[in-house]
C-alpha cells in the first residue's frame, strides 16, 4: 500500500488540461478519504495500510481502501483517454479547415482565369468577324477576285475619313462664326429686305421670325413668345397666354408681332407691300410708310375692299394690339377679312393711316405725315380708274375701325363724284362718321353707311331708335378693340344684298 501511494504521489502530471483538471480532483477526493481530520490527533498511513492487509488475511476480501484506490487509477486512466480523444478531434478539424481554405484560394484563382480567357477570346473573336464580312474565303476566289472584292472596302473607308474631316471643318467655321457674332456684341440677324426673307413653320406650329425691316426690331422667339396654329401668343417655356411684366417688353413684343402679321400678309395671303410716298414724289427716295395690296389688285374689275384703321400705334394689318396679345390675330388683325375677301372675288388695299414718322430719320413722312393726309394720297395714287396703274374695280367698299371713321368722311368730302359713283358701301366698326354738308351727301350717307358698336345684345340685332334714321347692328362685343374682330362676317354679310337694296331704294 506505501508502494501504490507512493507511485501516485510521484506520477507526473499529463499536458494536457482536461487530464490534469481530473488528476487534481481526485487528488482531493483521495486527501479527503486517506487523509480524515479527527478531533485529537492525524491517523498514519502506515497503520492504515496494516489494518487493510490484515482485515484482507482474515476475510478475503480487498479492504475498501485498496478498492478507493484501483477506483481512482481507473478514473486517471479513463480521464487521459478522453484528453486525447479531443486532441486528435481539434487535430482533425484543423487540418480540414486548413484543405478548405486552400480550395477556396484554387476556385477564386481558376475564375480569374477563365475571366481573362473570356476577354481574351472575345477580342480574338471582333477583327476575325470584321474580317470575315469583307473578305470571302480564300477556297472560293482567286488572288484577282479577292483584291477586287476589297477595293470597295478601302473605298468606303477613304469616304467615311472624308466626310469625318468635312464635319470638322462645318463645326469648327461654326465656332468661329458664333466667336465673331459674340465680339460683335449680338446674336441678331441683320436687316435684310422683305422680299429676301422667307416664313418658315415647325411641326408643332411654332413660327419664327428670321429678319427685320428696320434696326431695333426683334424677334418673338428671342422674347421667349411665338404664335401657335390658331394665332395665340404663347411662351415658349410654359407655352402660357401673355402676361404683362413692363411697357418696355411689351412695346418690343408689339414690334415683333406688326413685323409677323405683315410676313402673314405677304408670304401666305401673297399681297404685295408698297412703300409710299413714291419716289417721284420725295425727292427719288421711296417713302417708309408701308401698304399692301392684293396680288389682283391692278387686274380685279369687279370689286375692292378697302380697311383703314383707328388712330394709334397699330400698323398697316392690325386692328388691335390688345387682341392680337390676348386673344388671336383673327380677332386683333385684318387677315379673317383678307381671306374672306379673296373667297368672295373681292381685291383688297390696306392704309396705314398711323405711320406718320420714318422709323429710321425720325422725321415726318412727306405726304404722309397725318392720317387724312395718309389717306388722301393712297387714294389720289392707287384707287382712280383714270390712272394707269389705278384700282379697275367697278364696286369699291370700306370698312373703318374707330378713327378710321373720320378718313373716310374727309375721302367723301375731297373725292365726292367719284366716291359716290364708286362706294356702294361702309362698315363702321365703333366707329362715326360725318352726315355730310350738302342733302345730296346726307341721303348717302344715311343709304350706304351701317354702325356696328359694341353692345350688350346678340350679335346681328338691330339698334336702330324711333328718332335715329342710323342703321345699326350690335358688333356681338362689349369692349371697343374687339368689334371689328366679331363683326366680320356680319359685314361680308351685308356687303352681298347693299346692291339689291340700293336697287329697291332707287325704285
Amino acid at each position: 500500500s506505501t508502494q501504490s501511494t507512493w507511485e501516485l504521489k510521484v506520477m507526473e502530471p499529463m499536458k494536457d488540461v482536461h487530464l490534469q483538471a481530473g488528476i487534481d480532483k481526485a487528488e482531493e477526493e483521495r486527501k479527503e478519504k486517506i487523509i480524515p481530520q479527527t478531533d485529537s490527533t492525524m491517523v498514519s498511513p502506515q497503520t492504515k495500510a496494516e489494518k487493510a492487509k490484515a482485515e484482507e488475511s482474515t476475510t478475503g476480501k480487498p479492504s475498501e481502501m485498496m478498492a478507493d484506490v484501483a477506483d481512482r487509477d481507473e478514473a486517471k486512466t479513463s480521464v487521459a483517454d478522453k484528453g486525447k480523444e479531443t486532441g486528435a478531434i481539434e487535430a482533425k478539424e484543423g487540418t480540414v479547415s486548413k484543405k478548405l481554405g486552400e480550395e477556396k484560394k484554387e476556385k477564386t484563382e481558376v475564375g480569374k482565369i477563365s475571366d481573362l480567357l473570356k476577354t481574351e477570346q472575345k477580342e480574338s473573336l471582333l477583327p476575325q468577324v470584321e474580317i470575315k464580312e469583307l473578305t470571302p474565303p480564300s477556297n472560293i476566289l482567286t488572288a484577282k477576285s479577292q483584291d477586287e472584292y476589297a477595293k470597295p472596302a478601302a473605298e468606303k473607308m477613304k469616304i467615311g475619313e472624308e466626310q469625318q474631316a468635312l464635319g470638322e471643318i462645318k463645326t469648327s467655321e461654326k465656332a468661329t462664326e458664333e466667336e465673331k457674332k459674340k465680339e460683335n456684341g449680338s446674336n441678331l440677324v441683320p436687316p435684310t429686305l422683305m422680299s429676301e426673307t422667307k416664313l418658315t413653320s415647325e411641326s408643332d406650329g411654332k413660327f419664327y421670325l428670321r429678319t427685320k425691316k428696320y434696326p431695333g426690331h426683334v424677334k418673338l422667339i428671342g422674347l421667349n413668345y411665338y404664335y401657335n396654329k390658331r394665332g395665340q401668343l404663347r411662351s415658349c417655356d410654359k407655352d402660357e397666354p401673355f402676361k404683362f411684366t413692363t411697357q418696355a417688353t411689351y412695346e418690343q413684343i408689339c414690334v415683333a408681332m406688326v413685323e409677323y402679321i405683315q410676313q402673314l400678309l405677304t408670304f401666305e395671303l401673297k399681297m404685295k407691300e408698297m412703300f409710299v410716298p413714291m419716289k417721284e414724289d420725295n425727292d427719288g427716295v421711296v417713302g417708309a410708310n408701308n401698304i399692301f395690296l392684293s396680288d389682283d389688285f391692278y387686274e380685279n374689275p369687279n370689286k375692292c375692299l378697302l380697311l383703314i384703321q383707328g388712330t394709334g400705334p397699330v400698323r398697316a394689318g392690325i386692328w388691335a394690339r390688345y387682341c392680337c396679345m390676348n386673344d388671336s390675330l383673327d380677332i386683333g388683325s385684318v387677315i379673317p377679312y383678307v381671306k374672306r375677301a379673296k373667297a368672295e372675288g373681292y381685291s383688297v388695299i390696306i392704309f396705314n393711316p398711323n405711320l406718320n414718322y420714318d422709323p429710321k430719320t425720325k422725321e415726318r413722312i412727306k405726304k404722309n405725315g397725318s392720317m387724312d393726309a395718309h389717306c388722301n394720297y393712297v387714294w389720289e395714287k392707287f384707287i382712280p380708274q383714270s390712272l394707269p396703274n389705278g384700282c379697275p374695280a367697278k364696286e369699291l367698299y370700306i370698312v373703318a375701325h374707330s378713327a378710321g371713321g373720320y378718313c373716310t368722311s374727309e375721302l367723301r368730302d375731297r373725292y365726292w363724284e367719284e366716291f359716290k359713283a364708286r362706294v356702294k358701301g361702309i362698315a363702321l366698326t365703333d366707329s362715326w362718321m360725318s352726315e355730310g354738308n350738302t342733302m345730296e351727301q346726307k341721303r348717302y350717307y344715311f343709304n350706304h353707311v351701317y354702325f356696328f358698336p359694341t353692345s350688350k345684345k346678340y350679335q346681328g340685332c338691330s339698334l336702330d331708335d324711333d328718332w335715329r334714321k342710323e342703321k345699326e347692328f350690335s358688333s356681338g362685343h362689349t369692349k371697343h378693340e374687339y368689334t371689328s374682330g366679331h363683326a366680320c362676317h356680319l359685314i361680308f354679310d351685308l356687303f352681298k344684298i347693299m346692291p339689291l337694296m340700293l336697287s329697291l331704294i332707287h325704285i
